[in-house]
């Protein structure tokens, strides 16, 4: 089991660290290639900018003005004395909606359709206008509006050149953030797979499975903020709710999947951050649905929990390296140490209203954190079958001492030695001990596997072949005597036996009578099936016999058994010198 263990851990260790190499180099290989964009495409003299906050002139893009929501912000320009076959005009709206004049000639618009599902905004994109070569030298107007305030001043980049060109640069630059949400995508499809297999059997798979769903929602939300070319997208209204509603969703898996890893001290606040996340997504779909307020403007709220969420990780793996605990591997802090930071940076850009920042950092360190969470799960599944392992070895050997106790070395090697010896004296009587030696031995050796309860006639049964041996080897110097007026109930297996061992060895054997007896004695009341075992013999004191004396161990079993099984209980009445009686009561 280990050897397989060890040989699933390697493979996967060379699986994780082929594909880090792989998307660092091609990660890499894009970042050089976005800066394959020349200047010459870029049309950032000249532009005139009218807000409401006045008219500015020479701007430099991407920039970011005071404008009030709903309040239209035109750009105008005025396009090249000539222009090539193919060229066209590219730029990036952020939540806005688009019309773009050439010699005031509407020739492309972008905008909301309306649909409170979607939002009162335009969905970002990519505005890719073709342009004749007899567009040259015209008057180029466009008209961006917003009604969110964050994004109503925003004016990103506008590019001119071949289309083929500029979608091929755009590629370049988005694509290494399409590759990291379709590898965590993948990675969540494989967990959930894998997890549907196992069937959750022990927390670390169960662990998987919320790994794997945070990996799917946390990869549809990277994919709806990589802004790729048109024919690479779906319809932008149904990326950006899906977008928006993976991004609330995506901590409740997480916050699931890290509680059980977390110090139990943490176990009560996560709960509540779970109850937020819940609360607040509902609450946010509600509103926009009742036209009250967009998820997009209430997703601060969720910004506001992320906070302590952080924090609360954070202070977790604090505690663990004070107190030098080693759940997790240094790499696995050091990436999520990264990711954090890379959260911090992608923040700041946001609010800073740098939107074309392509979140080169924040999709790589992501990607490298996911592949640590899914080695640690993976480990952490390895580990606890190999644990699982040990605890079966350890279960197998408690149940062979189990078995080996219910057969006493002593009587068994007596009992082989007097059917040796009754084999040349008296055959038929070495022939019935054997046949009942063995169903005491069949008997005893089933108890570790066999059902809870037997029926009371096959314990019986159990019983008079521990009986019918020991009249043999002892020559009838006892009796045992059964009166059984009932039988149709059950009892656990060799409980009754185990009495009755006890009262041969340790009372009819001893006893000092002339007539040395064992009476089993069985019968009913409204209320419970009884069971008496009675004999002769010396007795004892109850009280300081019972303590954990090895004469008794039979007893103790016995009584667990029935009291976990049955819920019947069992008394023990014994006076020194006048025998032993024993009462099994079993509700009925």
């Amino acid at each position: 089991m280990f050897k397989k263990n060890k040989r699933l851990y390697l493979v996967f260790v060379l699986l994780i660290s082929t594909t880090l190499l792989v998307s660092a180099a091609y990660i890499f290989r894009i970042y050089l290639s976005s800066r394959s964009i020349a200047k010459s495409n870029f049309l950032a003299d000249n532009w005139t900018c009218n807000v409401s906050s006045g008219t500015y002139y020479s701007l430099a893009f991407p920039v970011t003005f005071r404008n009030a929501p709903n309040n239209t912000m035109t750009l105008q320009h005025s396009l090249p004395d000539t222009l090539s076959k193919g060229s066209a005009i590219m730029f990036r709206s952020s939540q806005q909606s688009v019309r773009l004049y050439l010699d005031d000639v509407l020739v492309y618009a972008y905008e909301n359709p309306g649909s409170r599902l979607t939002g009162i905004a335009t969905p970002s994109r990519w505005n890719m206008i073709p342009l004749e070569s007899t567009d040259a030298s015209k008057e180029l107007r466009i008209e961006l509006k917003s009604p969110y305030s964050q994004f109503s001043g925003i004016v990103n980049t506008v590019y001119l050149g071949s289309s083929t060109v500029l979608t091929s640069n755009l590629l370049k630059n988005t694509l290494h953030g399409y590759i990291c949400s379709l590898l965590i995508l993948i990675f969540g499809i494989i967990m959930l797979f894998t997890s549907h297999i196992f069937h959750i059997r022990n927390h670390a798979v169960q662990n998987f499975r919320y790994l794997g769903c945070f990996n799917i929602l946390l990869s549809l939300w990277m994919r709806s903020e990589v802004r790729l070319p048109d024919y690479l997208t779906f319809d932008p209204h149904f990326e950006l709710m899906l977008g928006i509603c993976s991004m609330m969703l995506c901590p409740i898996p997480y916050l699931l999947f890290v509680k059980n890893r977390l110090n139990e001290k943490l176990h009560h606040v996560i709960k509540i951050l779970l109850y937020l996340y819940s609360a607040n997504f509902i609450i946010c779909a509600a509103l926009q649905l009742l036209g009250i307020c967009d998820m997009l403007e209430s997703s601060i709220v969720f910004l506001v929990l992320v906070v302590p969420t952080v924090v609360v990780i954070c202070f977790h793996y604090i505690l663990q390296l004070l107190h030098r605990e080693r759940k997790y591997p240094v790499f696995f802090i050091f990436s999520f140490l990264s990711l954090f930071i890379s959260i911090i940076v992608e923040l700041i850009y946001y609010y800073l209203k740098h939107i074309e920042y392509y979140n080169y950092v924040f999709h790589t360190v992501m990607t490298i954190y996911i592949i640590c969470l899914t080695f640690t799960a993976v480990q952490s599944i390895v580990s606890n079958e190999m644990l699982s392992a040990q605890v079966s070895e350890q279960i197998l050997v408690g149940q062979i001492k189990m078995m080996l106790s219910h057969i006493q070395p002593h009587f068994l090697f007596n009992s082989l030695g007097a059917i040796q010896s009754l084999i040349r004296k008296s055959p038929d009587t070495a022939y019935q001990m054997l046949f009942d030696f063995s169903k005491y031995l069949r008997a005893s050796i089933n108890a570790w596997n066999a059902q809870a309860t037997i029926p009371f006639s096959s314990e019986i049964e159990n019983v008079k072949a521990f009986t019918n041996i020991q009249l043999i080897r002892f020559h009838n110097n006892f009796h045992v005597d059964f009166e059984l007026d009932c039988t149709n109930f059950s009892v656990p297996l060799l409980s009754i036996r185990a009495l009755v061992e006890n009262a041969v060895n340790y009372g009819a054997r001893r006893s000092t009578l002339e007539t040395p007896f064992v009476r089993i004695h069985s019968y009913k009341t409204r209320d419970y099936f009884m069971v008496e075992v009675i004999d002769n013999g010396p007795g004892f004191d109850v009280d300081e016999k019972l303590s954990s004396s090895e004469s008794t161990s039979g007893l103790h079993r016995c009584k667990h058994s029935l009291e976990t099984q049955l819920n019947a209980t069992l008394d023990i009445h014994s006076i020194p010198g006048n025998g032993t009686t024993v009462i099994v009561r079993i509700p009925r």
